[in-house]
């Protein structure tokens, strides 16, 4: 019965996450009459542009920013979750616009209270990837922290990420800035609200400027 309950909650909720991964972007630009609000393009079709070396600029009003040739990082985060969603969806037009499509699909599909469970992974995956385009797409602009300690959900301490280079490197599993905590082995998501759970969890102080 709390299943059934809390289905409605739960669909919002991988709603939302579609939206935030799919969905057009609005923010703030300055002019020479002042500000004024501006609708840009879904954090997923940025990741695409940034593959060419080109991002539209959505904060300011430089218009465009310049990203490293053939970001290998933006690559394999594409790669990343156009793989995983075509294993959620099978329809999708067009090689560019497949996940996009897919996603905007699942959104609008009925679920039943057994797939409460798949709702909730899939949310969890979604958030985790735009919190790793963001980081990838912010650089250095936020305090990013390693969690050298094992994950709650999986157990790994290290992953190995092929860097910008094209180079194998080890990292710790556990990533952690202002906009969440998130595995780079299984994926799992933590958002700012959970961080005292998470370090209750981890048995470690949050480290010092996450939430600020």
């Amino acid at each position: 019965m709390e299943t059934v309950e809390r289905l409605p909650f739960v669909i919002d909720k991988f709603r939302d996450a579609v939206h935030a991964l799919v969905g057009t972007r609005s923010g703030v630009i300055d002019t020479d009459t002042g500000q004024r609000r501006v609708v840009g393009d879904s954090l997923y079709q940025t990741m695409r542009d940034s593959v060419a070396g080109l991002v539209r600029d959505t904060t300011g009003s430089k218009g465009w920013r310049s990203t490293p040739p053939l970001w290998l990082d933006a690559e394999q985060w594409i790669d990343d979750v156009d793989r995983e969603v075509r294993t959620w969806h099978h329809d999708g037009t067009g090689p560019d616009h497949a996940t996009v499509n897919r996603l905007h699909a699942l959104a609008e599909l009925g679920f039943r209270p057994q797939d409460a469970q798949w709702l909730k992974d899939a949310t969890r995956f979604l958030w985790s990837w735009v919190a790793k385009a963001d980081n990838l797409l912010d650089g250095d602009t936020k305090h990013k922290f390693d969690l050298v300690v094992a994950c709650p959900a999986c157990s790994a301490r290290y992953t190995y990420v092929i860097d910008s280079g094209g180079e194998r490197k080890r990292q710790a599993a556990l990533q952690v800035d202002s906009s969440g905590c998130v595995c780079a082995e299984c994926e799992t998501y933590w958002d700012p609200s959970r961080f005292g759970l998470l370090a209750a969890a981890l048995g470690c102080e949050l480290p010092e400027g996450v939430l600020e």
